[in-house]
């Protein structure tokens, strides 16, 4: 008996069977519209899966046929997949998340059809719902409330599980000089511009490259960092 597998999405979450008796040709599920920038995809299966047969069964492609790069999140008991943008969706493009039929379990079963699921991304500055909270949360001490509706927060990258924004911020304090990591040169202004948000706590840019596990990444922060944003000198505030 063929083992069964479901997917399911609900909020964040994808939602499809994977499993149809007798169907063999890949299944395509709604499209969805006004995707964020940073949007993450948790795809939950019902049995433990071998993590080593998802690089090429699982992946996000633009409307060119072009794969992005993303990076795969497992869960403690390897039933929900979870796909992460290594760097912003572009806005006004359709994509599509691709899940193949060759995905194993951890006994060697494979789904008996593929699924494809594509989504639209809105404008650039929208990103995930509770990332934003925390973010303009931290802001609330130097904006207004409609300030903080009207904020443009640019979604960056993600690097090791840090989901990494630019933020503005008003010019309340003397900024110091530029810092150096690795080598790398990042403006002053970018410390408290460029923040990192991992499992609901915030960092600013000199707790990522300093004093968390990205010490070892910060080229890979760097690298993010748009030719615009490594001199944040020349960026206005309301960005």
């Amino acid at each position: 008996m063929n083992l069964k597998y479901k997917i399911i999405a609900l909020y964040l979450t994808l939602i499809c069977s994977l499993l149809l008796p007798n169907c063999t040709h890949a299944k395509d599920l709604r499209t969805q519209n006004n995707v964020t920038t940073d949007k993450t995809w948790s795809i939950k299966f019902n049995f433990p899966i071998d993590t080593k047969t998802l690089d090429s069964n699982i992946n996000i492609t633009d409307s060119k046929g072009n794969v992005i790069n993303t990076v795969f999140n497992a869960s403690a008991d390897n039933k929900i997949i979870t796909v992460i943008p290594k760097k912003a969706y572009i806005p006004n493009e359709t994509y599509t998340l691709n899940i193949n039929q060759n995905i194993r379990s951890v006994r060697g079963k494979s789904l008996e059809k593929s699924s494809t699921k594509s989504f639209a991304v809105s404008n650039m500055y929208s990103i995930n719902t509770e990332n934003e909270k925390i973010i303009k949360k931290a802001r609330s001490y130097f904006y207004t409330n409609d300030e903080l509706e009207n904020m443009k927060i640019k979604y960056l990258g993600n690097v090791e599980g840090y989901f990494i924004y630019y933020v503005p911020l008003k010019p309340v304090v003397e900024e110091g000089s530029d810092y150096t990591a690795k080598g790398y040169v990042f403006s002053a202004r970018s410390m408290q511009r460029i923040v990192g948000i991992k499992e609901g706590k915030l960092y600013t840019l000199g707790n990522l490259i300093f004093e968390t596990s990205l010490r070892e990444h910060v080229g890979e922060v760097y690298n993010l960092l748009i030719d615009e944003f490594k001199d944040l000198n020349n960026i206005p505030y309301e960005i």
